[in-house]
């Protein structure tokens, strides 16, 4: 599944899915340093997905309103 098969307009499936995107190609990095053949998305930690989940709404770029509430100051 990939960013097309949501609505634009459906911002958290958006930022999630390429925060998610994101935590895979980390996790892939760290595969091929370590010498792991195989990985699997159910090894990405929750703390991954943060991290990027928190890279990605940062800046102003209209993205304010969702940081705010992911942060959960909302």
């Amino acid at each position: 599944m990939n960013e097309s098969a949501f609505s634009l307009g459906d911002n958290w499936r958006q930022i999630a899915l390429w925060a998610f995107h994101q935590g895979v190609a980390e996790l892939e990095e760290r595969a091929i340093a370590d010498g792991v053949s195989t990985i699997s998305p159910h090894d990405i930690e929750f703390s991954t997905f943060d991290k990027w989940m928190r890279f990605n709404l940062e800046g102003d770029d209209g993205w304010a309103a969702e940081r705010i509430e992911w942060e959960g100051d909302a």
